[in-house]
């Protein structure tokens, strides 16, 4: 029996730009994002529809705020610190790989929006 994990990369930063992709097109193509919580991975996830494994990140202010998004926005699994670092992911993948696709719908315009805003305070449109 494998260990579960044949299908798992780590792509250093090099390898992605040599391979012309981006952060982004990494979590489009991923099933699932080992991570710890932070507001851009939160979001890239979010936007692309892709599961999330999470871990503690210590002393981290707004970790609690970005936990209680992870949970409402994708489907998601906590991974303790101990068991991330000794490689225990196999039983973790497989829970999140289970849940059901529930992403909930979400405008993915903010940048337009608020160029939209600061164009009429600007007076510009």
């Amino acid at each position: 029996m494998g260990s579960g994990l044949e299908g798992i990369r780590n792509f250093n930063r090099a390898e992605v730009q040599r391979a012309g992709l981006s952060y982004a097109d990494l979590v489009r193509a991923s099933d699932v994002v080992v991570t710890k919580p932070g507001y851009g991975i939160l979001s890239e996830c979010i936007a692309n529809r892709t599961r999330m494994v999470y871990t503690s990140r210590g002393d981290f202010r707004e970790y609690d705020v970005l936990v209680r998004g992870v949970k409402r926005y994708l489907p998601s699994a906590f991974i303790p610190q101990e068991k991330l670092k000794a490689g225990d992911l196999e039983g973790t993948l497989e829970e999140v790989l289970a849940m059901p696709d529930n992403f909930p719908a979400l405008p993915l315009d903010g940048a337009k929006k608020a160029a939209e805003i600061i164009s009429e305070r600007a007076g510009l449109l």
